[in-house]
């Protein structure tokens, strides 16, 4: 059976998140064979363009954009200070330094710059640079020759302490890179969350007509896919549904975090979940 687009309720996310997804989405769609989307996909290019500038007008989407593009600033400068760094070691005079460096510019050249993508791109590669960095740390990596034991290169053996990061010098720059994500993260979460209650007749009217656009061209293009199959649109579909999980993953989160005040206020007394927003769709 053919891959077909899932479908979301785009009515169910904030206002911000909705902007976000179809930002993302319009690149994916872009990788789709033109001439059979083409005057579809132009009507949803044109619907996110009005969406986009009735959101400036509006002032909805940009309420807290100094903190957040300040931290996302420090981030990208951690992030290229962090990565020169690792690519310098290439020529240490210590083979280990220089193995340990060479296994670590493997790890940034796998994600490529990120510091150039939208921010969820952006901060997702980040998440996985670290994650790899903290497997990386606790792997035992030896070179012939090395103070560690003279041995052949075992990468790959995990020990308990190899303290790889320490050995690189890149340790602290690594703990401030996750300083940095998790304050630009606190930002855009805030910023979101303010977004979320900005909602005039003008956005409204624009995001009603975008999302609308959104789901004549997935219909179109899942059509497309029953008739001629997935090969031509898996890569976009794939993509698309990576995306789509991750807002039906927030909104699950949401969901049980709303369940949870509405019993704690219950007990408590008073009050409204985070979702009810009136005027918000």
């Amino acid at each position: 059976m053919p891959t077909e687009i899932q479908l979301l309720d785009t009515t169910r996310l904030h206002q911000a998140e909705d902007y976000s997804f179809h930002t993302l989405a319009i690149e994916e769609f872009k990788k789709c064979p033109e001439a059979k989307i083409k005057l579809v996909f132009d009507s949803y290019k044109d619907k996110y363009k009005l969406f986009d500038e009735a959101l400036k007008i509006s002032g909805g989407k940009d309420p807290l954009t100094k903190e957040v593009t300040d931290s996302d600033a420090a981030t990208d400068n951690c992030y290229i200070g962090l990565a020169a760094i690792t690519r310098a070691q290439l020529y240490h005079y210590e083979p280990l330094i220089a193995e340990l460096a060479r296994q670590a510019v493997i790890i940034f050249d796998r994600y490529g710059n990120p510091t150039q993508l939208n921010y969820l791109e952006e901060y997702g590669i980040i998440d996985n640079i670290l994650q790899d960095f903290e497997t990386f740390d606790h792997t035992e990596i030896t070179v012939e020759g090395s103070e560690s034991g003279g041995e052949e290169e075992r990468p790959g053996e995990l020990d308990l302490n190899p303290q790889n990061l320490q050995k690189l010098g890149i340790k602290g720059w690594c703990e401030h890179l996750k300083l940095c994500r998790d304050r630009f993260m606190a930002a855009f979460t805030k910023r979101n969350a303010v977004q979320g209650t900005v909602v005039t007749g003008v956005t409204k009217a624009a995001r009603v007509d975008a999302d609308t656009a959104y789901r004549a061209l997935v219909k179109r293009i899942n059509a497309l896919v029953e008739i001629d199959g997935d090969t031509e649109y898996l890569e976009a579909i794939q993509s698309i549904n990576r995306l789509i999980d991750r807002q039906k993953t927030i909104l699950a989160t949401r969901k049980t975090l709303n369940a949870k005040k509405t019993a704690k206020k219950e007990e408590g007394g008073g009050g409204k979940p985070d979702d009810e927003r009136p005027g918000e769709l």
